[in-house]
């Protein structure tokens, strides 16, 4: 066995820096400049020997109070075949604990990627590079690092679990826990949380794509989150229980059928308890196998499908300490999921309000409700007094009622992924609703002997902070049916395409409607943790941008869904001046920018994965899109482009700038050359808005903006797609044509918000002509502009986290608006009246924003 010693800066670490010479420097050609820094210094130094030779090296360095990164480890070559190296790490592992750590992280040589795997170690974004060599960042968890995985019998969709333990004197205690499936937390009987569907969604762990009905070969980043809890004030002397109850969630879903998506695997969990009595004394308390569970009174549990709920199995004491559990079962050993851990710092879904349904007819043993609007959440039921015990009913929900007041289920998904919720009356005939899933409706229907008592609309606890009322109808319907479609859209911290039919985090949708959402909600918490996601999406070797985040399937682009990598942090950062969150997303986009290269003849971006999806703009009228995919991927590969050339230059990467900028040219000069007519000023004959992408990224001439202008002034509605109709409605607005981008907004063809509005919608619809979804938050995007340039409510460009705000209304003659938004540092309100055909503006802004000029 080798010998251990460890070295602090005071000591003579000079051995350990002449192995790391060798194995780097010499051997692997690394200079002394890189491998040798300042860090050295503040670092603890592991010493390796054998027989009295330094044979190995690794250093130590605390990040912060909870993290260590371990660095610069290396075996002398004679000396790495004798499991030197695990014997290292081991010992490295040891001390981090006697740090406090409760995270390693580590960048590994790509050649190394697999060793740290088998020591625990999870991959933890994209490849990077340091001047020298790339590689990956990795992470391990110690904070379950004693405590055991375990789940339950196969059959099992829905289980309580119930960790009992005893104590005295106790000063102090958290719970520290893993589900993997949503869950209900509870400490002595007590609930801990209201909060739903947590922990939140993300792309757990490795599952098998093999199966998919497309390729998938991406190697991707995964993570879990864990939940906190303090409990001091409720720990008993004596017994106490932590109990759970977790269903399938999105962990375990297995009943979807699109695309051949497969489960993660089998819900579970792991648990750590941590006392502190009032003598200083700490107790450890871990899941080992002697928790006791059982099946749930939820007997089946689907996200998409069906919850049954057998109100027959309830048992409202199962939480208590005094429970009997002695009839049920020892948990199931699991391996632990390959995956980064981190904690859940944010919220997760409540209850937003509650709608009361009007019972519209009774027919055939079926009841018809009306909530009053398209919402999500759970239907809460109670059955009548005369039921019996054992009686079953069965409810479901749709958006839109057909003529003879059946439910219309294409925009939900049709027949083959119908919402359908199956509860079986029990003795306490209490209300009862669903518990690890959501429904999305406005109209509920009942089979069976019970009653809508109530709607509950829950979403993710993301606020809306905004205002806007205006004398035109269709600009205020179109604010509250974007807010209302957007809330309906964002559960499990993930802002989804649709709450009912897929319910996916399509990056498309959520990058093109990420400004709109920073500027009428309060988007921090939403965004910080979907951008990890998207980055979590992303192959970590090639660049590759999953169409969905968390990846679940799902088609899209290289450019509108794959931009998404860059654009949301650029967003992110405009809004709120946070640097470290675009400096920690930075290589995810030059990663990105990379793969579009690649994947690009002469400057063209003309592919993605073969045998994947590859659009362009999607949804155009009547589903006939026909921008060429290749054009709106390189407008986006040129935006994406700008977006990294500007983030260099707010992180100070003076060194990527010129090699981003020749990039650039390239690229717009294909552009130019692939799209542009010399004879007259358009890109591809402006169709679509194509003359709004070219505007967008100052390709084209003086021409092209006035050929967009005579277009739409002609034409005076909408013909374009998610990402066209974003992008005419913008470059309108930015280049003094609001009174034109008002009449596409608010304009009464079929092709219009107005149409959606007059046919009794109270969402935003997929298509413009309705035939699919009635609940999409992407052509709502423009509604940024409702508040940026109607109410002229912008930033300059040298400005972010609203450091300087302009405040210009768009000139629309006679529109008399008022409203506000709340940004970091504080709100703003503004008021836009016409007297005489004379405008007028009154503004609030807080002090410490700065008024910058026009």
């Amino acid at each position: 066995m080798p010998d251990f010693k460890w070295l602090s800066c005071e000591d003579d670490f000079s051995p350990c820096l002449e192995v790391r010479k060798k194995v780097f420097c010499l051997e692997q050609g690394i200079s002394e400049q890189t491998e040798f820094d300042s860090l050295d210094k503040e670092s603890f130094h592991l010493l390796l020997s054998e027989n009295g030779e330094a044979v190995g090296t690794g250093r130590i360095i605390k990040t912060d109070d909870k993290t260590v990164h371990f660095g610069h480890i290396a075996i002398l070559e004679n000396c790495r075949k004798n499991g030197f190296g695990k014997i290292l790490i081991d010992e490295m592992v040891k001390k981090a604990k006697e740090l406090s750590a409760e995270k390693i992280t580590i960048n590994a040589q790509l050649h190394a990627v697999k060793f740290y795997e088998k020591s625990g170690f999870a991959v933890n974004g994209v490849k990077r590079n340091n001047g020298e060599f790339d590689f990956i960042p990795m992470a391990k968890d110690l904070v379950f690092d004693l405590c055991g995985w375990y789940g339950f019998s196969d059959e099992i969709e829905a289980a309580f679990v119930r960790k009992t333990f005893e104590c005295e004197n106790i000063k102090s205690a958290k719970v520290q826990f893993v589900s993997l499936g949503f869950c209900e937390p509870y400490f002595n009987g007590r609930k801990l949380t209201e909060y739903k569907f947590i922990p939140a969604w993300t792309n757990y762990e490795k599952r098998d794509l093999s199966g998919a009905s497309y390729p998938i070969r991406d190697v991707m980043t995964h993570r879990c989150y864990f939940l906190e809890y303090d409990i001091s004030d409720l720990v008993n002397n004596g017994k106490n229980v932590f109990s759970l109850h977790i269903g399938n969630g999105w962990y375990g879903q297995h009943e979807q059928k699109a695309e051949n998506m497969p489960p993660y695997g089998k819900i579970g969990y792991c648990i750590k308890i941590t006392l502190v009595d009032e003598n200083g004394n700490e107790k450890i308390i871990v899941s080992d196998g002697s928790e006791k569970y059982s099946g749930s009174y939820i007997v089946r549990q689907s996200l998409y499908l069906n919850e049954t709920v057998d109100g027959r199995l309830f048992d409202e004491n199962v939480h208590n300490t005094d429970f009997d559990d002695s009839a049920w079962l020892n948990p199931i050993k699991k391996n632990a999921p390959e995956t980064v851990i981190d904690k859940q710092d944010f919220p997760g879904d409540k209850i937003k309000y509650t709608l009361n349904p009007t019972l519209l007819f009774e027919k055939d043993g079926r009841k018809m409700y009306d909530v009053g609007k398209n919402v999500s959440g759970l239907a809460v039921i109670k059955f009548c007094e005369d039921a019996e015990i054992g009686a079953e009913a069965r409810v479901s929900f749709c958006e839109k009622l057909n003529d003879d007041g059946t439910l219309w289920l294409r925009s939900t998904g049709g027949d083959w992924r119908k919402q359908d919720d199956l509860f079986i009356n029990g003795k306490n005939n209490c209300p009862m609703t669903t518990t690890f899933t959501w429904r999305a409706s406005r109209y509920v229907e009942i089979v069976g002997n019970a009653e809508l008592v109530q709607f509950d609309v829950v979403n993710s606890d993301v606020e809306c902070t905004s205002e806007f009322v205006s004398d035109n109808e269709t600009l205020n319907w179109l604010y509250e049916a974007y807010v209302n479609t957007q809330s309906n859209n964002v559960h499990s911290f993930v802002p989804s395409d649709c709450p009912h039919r897929e319910r996916l985090g399509y990056t498309g949708d959520g990058q093109l409607c990420s400004a709109a959402v920073m500027t009428l909600y309060d988007g921090q918490d939403l965004y910080r943790k979907w951008i990890q996601d998207i980055a979590d999406s992303q192959d970590i070797y090639n660049g590759h941008v999953q169409h969905t985040a968390p990846f679940y399937g799902g088609g899209g682009g290289p450019g509108g869904w794959g931009g998404a990598i860059a654009i949301v942090p650029y967003h992110f950062y405009k809004f709120y001046k946070d640097s470290a969150l675009l400096e920690k997303y930075y290589p995810a986009i030059l990663a990105y920018i990379d793969y579009m290269e690649k994947h690009s003849d002469d400057g063209i971006v003309v592919r993605e994965e073969e045998g994947g999806w590859c659009l362009g703009d999607w949804c155009a009228p009547n589903n006939d899109n026909q921008i060429p995919e290749k054009f709106v991927n390189t407008y986006y590969m040129i935006k994406t482009l700008l977006i990294a050339i500007e983030s260099a230059e707010v992180l100070g990467k003076n060194d990527d700038i010129s090699m981003l900028e020749e990039k650039l040219i390239f690229v717009q000069n294909a552009f130019m050359r692939e799209f542009f007519d010399e004879e007259t000023g358009s890109f591809l004959g402006g169709v679509q808005g194509t003359d709004a992408y070219a505007v967008d990224i100052n390709m084209g001439d003086e021409r092209t903006l006035e050929n967009l202008v005579k277009k739409y002034s002609e034409i005076k509605t909408f013909d374009t797609g998610i990402f066209g109709t974003d992008l005419v409605t913008r470059v309108l607005f930015e280049n003094g044509y609001g009174e034109l981008a008002y009449t596409l907004l608010t304009n009464e063809g079929e092709i219009s918000f107005y149409n959606m509005k007059k046919q009794g919608a109270t969402t935003l619809w997929e298509n413009w002509d309705g035939c699919d979804s009635h609940s999409h938050p992407m052509f709502g995007a423009v509604c940024e502009y409702l508040f940026k340039y109607i109410l002229g409510i912008r930033q300059p460009e040298n400005s972010y986290g609203y450091e300087k705000v302009i405040i210009d209304p768009a000139k629309i003659p006679g529109l008399n608006v008022k409203g506000s938004i709340t940004t970091v540092r504080g709100k703003i309100s503004v008021e836009v009246k016409y007297t005489d055909g004379v405008q007028s503006v009154k503004f609030n802004i807080p002090e410490n924003i700065q008024l910058a000029e026009v």
